[in-house]
């Protein structure tokens, strides 16, 4: 398999993922009860340590990668806003969810919202100028939670905290929307969403075999 990635850790870390998930959910099983390494043309007869050296690179790969994810900053344009360079994994996670909103039909039937704009229509009830504009609501994520924000002319933002399930429901929504137009957010996003379908096929494997055995 060709797998290209500009990161080279997160290849290994993907590929090991896509090997287990491929051999656990086709129904794999070994040819001859024999693994074969064609490359160094070696021939491994014992399973039980074939399995310990398999799960010690699945360990391996995965560290690696997320040492690497841990301190890799969301962009590394130099003319891209500060955060977005931050070299912390929850900052640029918090950057990449606040650079694309959820959409206006799923904000629209959030009762926060509502709230939001009769807050801001109060506020500004003695400013003749003030118009609320539809494209200025969007959703926004900091360290304090998820919320509905409003984008003031001036730039700041009026917010109404989101919480249970629709802060999930927002969440889920972007990270759906980015797949299709973020081209950095789904390389965060799914391998970690393949190492967890992997860690359960393992574990389901491991219940199996300790059941079978009594």
């Amino acid at each position: 398999m060709n797998l290209m990635d500009s990161c080279p850790e997160r290849r290994n870390f993907t590929l090991i993922c896509l090997v287990t998930i491929t051999y656990f959910w086709a129904d794999g099983e070994i040819k001859g009860g024999n693994i074969s390494i064609p490359f160094v043309n070696i021939v491994l007869h014992n399973g039980f340590n074939a399995l310990l050296i398999y799960l010690f690179i699945f360990a391996w790969f995965t560290f690696r990668y997320w040492l690497v994810f841990k301190t890799e900053p969301y962009s590394k344009e130099k003319n891209t806003l500060p955060e977005r360079q931050d070299r912390k994994w929850r900052s640029a996670l918090l950057s990449a969810l606040n650079s694309a909103t959820a959409p206006e039909w799923i904000l629209k039937h959030f009762s926060e919202k509502e709230s939001l704009q009769e807050i801001l229509i109060y506020k500004n009830q003695n400013n003749r100028h003030f118009t609320i504009n539809e494209g200025n609501f969007n959703t926004h994520f900091s360290r304090s939670g998820a919320f509905i924000a409003y984008r003031l002319s001036a730039g700041q933002l009026e917010k109404s905290q989101l919480s249970g399930f629709k802060k999930w429901v927002a969440i889920i929504t972007i990270f759906t929307k980015s797949f299709f137009t973020d081209p950095f957010l789904p390389t965060w996003y799914i391998p970690w969403l393949l190492f967890l379908l992997s860690i359960g096929f393992l574990g389901h494997a491991s219940v199996s075999k300790a059941i079978g055995l009594f």
